[in-house]
């Protein structure tokens, strides 16, 4: 009888994993050089920068796709935003209210202020400062909410939560084909709070199967140390 939910377990895994190796490369193709930019731009000062620095520039920016880290978030946008064909002002806007997110902004109030800027924009920042539930190891603290600590309070946003309305909970960003708009129609909840829905983790629950239907606020560095504290792998004893 177990034999059909552990089949759809590693299936779901097999899925998460495909999905995490192909963000990066998603998100690489959105990089799109302003026409405004390369008109402006000589050709001499293009071709000063070398190859490999230009490289090195990119892939700055895109280790940090996936990330939990909220000093990540920054980085991340400025990486979106760099050559990508959006308004200008719309650029400068959403960078400025990234830099100024801390860890108990509502971030469905900044999505409201940008929700008129290029979706792909508006994708890239809601990116930029949350992560995304297949990219945080939740088993630990599943198994021991104890074990939660400063991470208790992290915000986790989606679209159905509590599994109140018909259809499965979705995530932001570019995580999920189904990923909805960082605005005020999404739910907020702690992730001790998630952790406490156990109808959300049922195999058949609210989950969206490629997201798994929710999105976290980056964390914080005393969050980020914990977090890798408790999920760090207990070292396997020399023979």
């Amino acid at each position: 009888m177990r034999k059909p939910g552990d089949l759809l377990a590693q299936r779901r895994k097999e899925l998460l994993e495909l999905s995490q190796a192909y963000r990066p490369r998603a998100a690489s193709l959105t990089i799109v050089r302003e026409k405004e930019q390369e008109e402006q731009e000589p050709a001499a000062a293009r071709g000063a920068v070398a190859p490999e620095q230009r490289l090195q520039a990119r892939e700055g920016w895109l280790e940090t796709i996936g990330s939990v880290h909220a000093r990540d978030s920054l980085l991340y946008l400025q990486g979106r935003c760099q050559g990508a064909g959006w308004d200008s002002r719309d650029k400068r806007t959403a960078l400025a209210l990234a830099a100024d997110v801390t860890s108990e902004a509502d971030l469905r109030e900044l999505g409201a202020q940008i929700r008129d800027v290029h979706f792909g924009l508006h994708k890239a920042f809601a990116d930029a400062v949350t992560f995304s539930a297949d990219s945080f190891d939740v088993r630990p603290f599943r198994e021991d909410p104890g074990r939660l600590g400063p991470l208790a309070g992290v915000w986790v946003y989606g679209s159905n939560l509590h599994g109140r309305y018909t259809g499965r909970s979705h995530g932001v960003g570019d995580a999920c084909r189904h990923a909805r708009s960082l605005g005020p129609g999404l739910e907020r909840i702690s992730l001790a709070q998630l952790l406490e829905l156990e109808d959300f983790w049922q195999w058949n629950g609210p989950r969206c199967s490629f997201c798994s239907g929710w999105s976290g606020q980056r964390l914080t560095e005393e969050q980020y140390t914990h977090y890798l504290s408790a999920t760090a792998r207990p070292r396997t004893a020399a023979p």
